[in-house]
């Protein structure tokens, strides 16, 4: 997993990241990799925090990649921050209407807040 890890870190800093973005055009590639990296740190690791900062440096490159934006929703999850979860998974959503996980995730998150009318229509959508 680490050596994973580091190949991908050492593609994403291929890329032009938000603090040093002057003058270089965004990338959508950058999605796949900062995605993976991403869901090792946030269900390999435990790491939520550093999973969140790599999925911010993907969403820079492709704002509206339904993969990144549930990733956000699931970091937000894992940080028991609900309501930026529930903002992420609408998003999420919005990009890709049909994205079964993104509708599944979602209603699990919600039937375990105690939501069960909310997480059954999740779950029927997906």
């Amino acid at each position: 997993v680490e050596e994973a890890r580091n190949v991908l870190q050492r593609g994403l800093a291929l890329f032009p990241t938000l603090e040093n973005n002057t003058l270089v055009q965004r990338n959508e590639n950058v999605a796949f990799l900062a995605h993976t990296l991403a869901m090792i740190d946030l269900n390999v690791n435990n790491n939520a925090k550093h999973a969140k900062e790599v999925l911010q440096q993907g969403l820079w490159h492709c704002r509206n990649s339904p993969q990144l934006l549930l990733g956000m929703a699931l970091c937000e999850s894992r940080l028991g921050n609900d309501n930026g979860a529930r903002d992420m998974f609408e998003k999420s959503l919005m990009a890709d209407q049909t994205h079964a996980q993104a509708w599944q995730a979602f209603g699990v998150m919600e039937m375990r807040a105690g939501n069960f009318r909310s997480a059954k229509l999740l779950f029927e959508c997906g």
